[in-house]
């Protein structure tokens, strides 16, 4: 245990009093869900206010307010649904409100969270994977990664403060790992706001390009330059169209969908696997591939077989969009490289941002002993 006071959980939508008036704190992808819920199971509890400090502009009727402005609304109850609560209930109680409770994260993520029979189907698979990693600080990262996912907060509760204790000495995400002295041609799945698209371009040897595709682009994009071409479509197994889910209300949550629940918000958008775009683009070499692409890592992976095998790219793949992820990618991509070492790196005081990075023994400075 952390030796930290725990706050209380909410383990049940049945636990709210009867036509409660709540005002939910933490506007994201745990919160928009949770509302779907209520609305669908609990019709009797009233929302009356979201409080988000960002202010963020969103499409909802339900009034949107900063903590200073909790005091002239009467509500019964604070509801904390966001997966950064321990940093909101800290400001809960430095603006002295006690009258709050967490949801608990299987209420927000059920789709990301490990049950105790999960654990025990998968406990192979889990300890397979961190025999990959070669060091015991690395195995430990992953063991506390893997539990912050259980019904347990307090794994999340270690998780948010390693975070805290080794941000100052931790890599840029998705290159903490990468040998970034020859980087020619990298492809990048999900560019989202850019940011690290143009981090990949600082590092680029003259003459190299970056290759982002994301379905999601502004089109025309501020990124394009002679160092970054942009397609307006997602990297998936084959070439194909696919139903894609964007929320104005939760940008970063726009992903491929299996099923059509959310069909208001879904279009068909075209995608293409790595191997087509090598081939069709003649590519001489791929250095690094990047993969943020909100749970198709896998399918992304199945159409990169021929690229991976000719070119013996770097890859840093993020394992976090869905709870399997953190075994399933790492094992797929052991079964389809040989002479690859393996590292994680995590970049979230959550249990969003753990990346896997696969590097090419002949290419692993850390391997060598040199940078």
């Amino acid at each position: 245990m952390t030796g930290k006071t725990m706050p209380s959980f909410l383990n049940s939508l049945k636990d709210i009093p009867a036509g409660a008036r709540l005002c939910l704190y933490g506007v994201g992808e745990g919160c928009l869900h949770l509302l779907q819920k209520l609305q669908s199971t609990r019709p009797d509890v009233v929302v009356i206010a979201l409080i988000d400090d960002a202010r963020k502009n969103l499409t909802l009727t339900i009034p949107l307010v900063t903590l200073e402005e909790i005091d002239r609304l009467s509500c019964d109850l604070i509801l904390v649904t966001s997966v950064y609560w321990i940093d909101i209930c800290q400001k809960l109680k430095t603006a002295g409100c006690t009258e709050f409770v967490v949801a608990a994260p299987d209420l927000l993520f059920e789709h990301l969270i490990f049950d105790d029979s999960e654990l025990k189907l998968w406990a192979r698979q889990i300890a397979q994977t961190s025999a990959l990693l070669s060091d015991a600080q690395q195995k430990a990262l992953y063991n506390l990664v893997v539990t912050s996912r259980t019904r347990q907060p307090e794994y999340q509760q270690r998780l948010h403060d390693y975070f805290h204790a080794h941000r100052s000495s931790m890599g840029r995400e998705y290159l903490e790992f990468i040998n970034s002295g020859d980087l020619q041609t990298i492809i990048e799945g999900g560019v989202f706001d850019g940011a690290d698209t143009r981090e990949f371009a600082r590092c680029l040897c003259p003459g190299g390009t970056v290759h982002g595709f994301d379905p999601n682009l502004a089109t025309p994009s501020p990124l394009s330059s002679s160092q970054i071409s942009l397609y307006p479509m997602a990297l998936w197994s084959s070439r194909t169209f696919l139903p894609f889910f964007s929320n104005r209300d939760n940008p970063p949550g726009a992903r491929i969908v299996t099923d059509m629940a959310e069909q208001d918000e879904v279009q068909q958008v075209p995608a293409i696997s790595i191997d087509e775009f090598t081939t069709e683009q003649a590519l001489e070499r791929v250095d690094l591939i990047k993969l943020d692409v909100e749970g198709a890592e896998a399918e992304v992976l199945q159409g990169a077989i021929a690229t991976l095998k000719r070119h013996r790219p770097q890859l840093a793949v993020c394992i976090y969009h869905k709870k399997q992820h953190l075994f399933q990618v790492p094992l797929l991509l052991n079964s389809m490289l040989h002479g690859y070492h393996y590292y994680l790196g995590h970049y979230s005081p959550t249990f969003w941002d753990t990346v896997w990075y696969a590097v090419p023994e002949e290419k692993d400075y850390r391997h060598h002993g040199r940078k």
